[in-house]
């Protein structure tokens, strides 16, 4: 399947349906010109979102519930009004993420237009804190272990 056909296909999906974000838009976000098929279309950008969505948890979830060296190491970076914030945050990721997956169990086309559309408008606030996050992790590994009391165990 090319862009082309992608596209087009979610034009279709854009008039039934007006409210559903510019093609260009989901695209640059979401990568719509790389699904494989226009089949269950709908269906099929719920789930990309959704994996950008699940992505995104699994970040959080070496900050908030780190289970290795490295997420020990990077977690003790984060005070616990962070986390605290992040934690919160999360929440609206995971609550996202079960709808969703409830979605797939109640194959319906127009909840999927609705998730898609509620996700999208929080996508900007989504994107600027793990825009934030992601700066800090990466701050983190350019300190050179300056800050060793919140290296945690490295056992």
């Amino acid at each position: 399947m090319t862009d082309v056909d992608i596209r087009k296909s979610y034009e279709k999906l854009r008039e039934k349906y007006s409210n559903l974000p510019e093609y260009d838009v989901m695209n640059i976000n979401f990568e719509l010109e790389y699904l494989d098929s226009d089949n269950l279309l709908c269906k099929t950008i719920r789930r990309r979102m959704n994996e950008r969505l699940i992505f995104f948890c699994r970040v959080l979830e070496g900050i908030l519930y780190p289970q290795n060296q490295i997420n020990m190491y990077e977690s003790g970076f984060f005070d616990e009004e962070k986390k605290n914030e992040l934690s919160k945050f999360y929440r609206k990721l995971m609550i996202l993420e079960r709808k969703s997956l409830l979605l797939d169990v109640s194959c319906n086309e127009k909840e999927d237009i609705n998730h898609i559309i509620e996700l999208f408008n929080s996508w900007p606030e989504f994107k600027k804190i793990m825009s934030e996050v992601v700066i800090k992790l990466q701050e983190i590994w350019k300190s050179e272990g300056k800050t060793e009391d919140n290296r945690g165990y490295f056992g």
